[in-house]
């Protein structure tokens, strides 16, 4: 009877080997091949939330709705946070034309509600950051998409930080001026070392932090209503 030859230490060793040089290879690629993928869903949620804001404006005058209004005089169940505030967000004002609740939150994020900002400068409560020149007033004033002289480079909406929805600090320049003490605050670049972006005519695109920018700061992209955005 034929005795069948087994494996040496060796050749175990060089195949372990071999797994392991090709383990090292191909994991890195598998991980940006799942990053990438989590940055396309999160390109297209944030595509279907600007669609959401037309339609609104379609209904409502061709008006943005605000970024927050603190509407209540007693709490009321914020469902998105799961608490009770004497607010609501944009989100709540779009939430008829939005299909499906999980397109407010980025696949990147563990966050459990919102993963998106909207520029306050479409629509704010009584602050002297959303207009040029400054709204006066104590009044909640969204504004007319009329007022934007270019929708394709006026942001919309934009990957956020840790901050509320309507937080999303855009004015003073923040965003583009490193000597800010709040700069590395506001920037966020968990998408592949940059962020999905919304525009006001619908269009959406990926920015690396030295593509952004703010008017005030040589930048090519709009926040301001006024700023010949």
């Amino acid at each position: 009877m034929r005795k069948t030859k087994g494996f040496t230490l060796i050749e175990l060793l060089v195949v372990i080997a071999i797994i392991a040089i090709l383990a090292a290879i191909l994991f890195p690629v598998f991980a940006r091949a799942r990053a990438k993928a989590r940055q396309t869903s999160c390109l297209n949620n944030i595509k279907n939330l600007a669609l959401a804001h037309q339609m609104y404006m379609q209904d409502y005058d061709e008006t943005f709705p605000f970024a927050q209004l603190y509407c209540y005089a007693t709490p009321q169940r914020n469902e998105f946070e799961g608490v009770n505030r004497r607010w609501i967000y944009w989100l709540d004002a779009i939430k008829p034309y939005v299909m499906n609740k999980d397109v407010y939150r980025c696949p990147e994020t563990k966050e459990d509600w919102c993963s998106y900002g909207r520029n306050i400068s479409l629509g704010y409560y009584n602050t002297t950051a959303v207009d040029d020149p400054p709204r006066t007033g104590t009044s909640y004033v969204g504004v007319n998409i009329g007022k934007i002289k270019k929708p394709a480079e006026f942001v919309l909406l934009a990957d956020r930080p840790d901050w509320e929805p309507s937080y999303y600090h855009y004015w003073n320049g923040i965003w583009t001026d490193p000597t800010n003490p709040y700069y590395e605050q506001f920037w966020l670049d968990r998408h592949n070392g940059g962020m999905n972006t919304a525009f006001v005519d619908g269009h959406v695109k990926w920015y690396s932090r030295n593509q952004f920018g703010a008017v005030d700061y040589g930048g090519s992209l709009y926040w301001f209503v006024g700023s010949d955005g």
